[in-house]
């Protein structure tokens, strides 16, 4: 991942999501983290608030260039802290964290949790962010679109299995057969499933494959037998488990 194209604002560009949720707070940690945790930019460097629990993981791991323990901010904010708890404490925490890199406004994107956006209005200078928090994501070095790339050719694989079935399959009445079982939505879905496992794709639940009246919905996901004579929509998209790259396609078969 390219640590490269950040700003050099006063501001401090700060996320409070876990990376499953927040595309900018994988960007700034560069690993995936379950839980939503202080993450900002500042004049080019990465810095991320991590707990007990995780302050090992993200020191060895995650990109940043400083990892903050969450409870020496705590102490240092002294009797500040016993004062207070849920999100009131987390904005002082991140105003502490913020002020001690230099900066003295705080950026946010336009989906930031409100109530804590109200209390960290209330200690620093805080601005929604007009566009992207992080704009540059926008152009791809020539690793991110090697990701992507990998990511598509894995969901090319996929349409080639989706199709090598299909072929396979024989027609019974109103239904496919595929090894003497009805072949359904649900039954191809989870072959693609362990297929993105096993190559390095996130396998994905709401995977679209629909048939029939159900292709005419938009992103009904499908369910029940795939129908002879029918259009079958599979529109497969799934991010790289390590870095978080997507590939996505859409196909049509009959």
């Amino acid at each position: 991942m390219n640590k490269a194209r950040t700003s050099s604002s006063s501001h401090a560009r700060l996320t409070f999501a876990s990376t499953d949720h927040s595309a900018d707070a994988f960007y700034i940690a560069g690993m995936r983290a379950g839980d939503a945790f202080i993450a900002f930019e500042h004049k080019n460097k990465f810095y991320a608030v991590a707990s007990s629990l995780e302050l090992g993981n993200f020191q060895k791991h995650s990109r940043c260039d400083k990892v903050f323990s969450l409870e020496t901010l705590q102490k240092e904010l002294g009797s500040q802290a016993s004062r207070l708890s849920g999100v009131p404490l987390t904005a002082s925490i991140i105003t502490l964290a913020a002020k001690k890199t230099g900066a003295a406004k705080v950026q946010v994107s336009a989906d930031f949790p409100t109530a804590l956006f109200l209390e960290l209005k209330k200690r620093i200078p805080v601005e929604i962010a007009k566009g992207a928090l992080f704009s540059e994501r926008a152009i791809k070095s020539a690793f991110e679109q090697n990701e992507i790339r990998k990511a598509n050719q894995i969901l090319a694989q996929a349409f080639a299995l989706v199709a090598e079935l299909l072929y396979r399959s024989k027609i019974s009445g109103k239904k496919l057969m595929l090894g003497g079982e009805v072949l359904t939505s649900e039954g191809l879905r989870k072959k693609i499933q362990a297929l993105f496992l096993a190559e390095g794709l996130e396998p994905r639940p709401d995977l679209i494959i629909a048939s029939g009246q159900q292709a005419c919905d938009p992103h009904c996901l499908g369910m029940g037998p795939l129908r002879p004579n029918e259009l079958i929509v599979v529109d497969l998209f799934a991010p790289l488990q390590k870095t978080r790259y997507w590939g996505d396609m859409t196909r049509t078969f009959l």
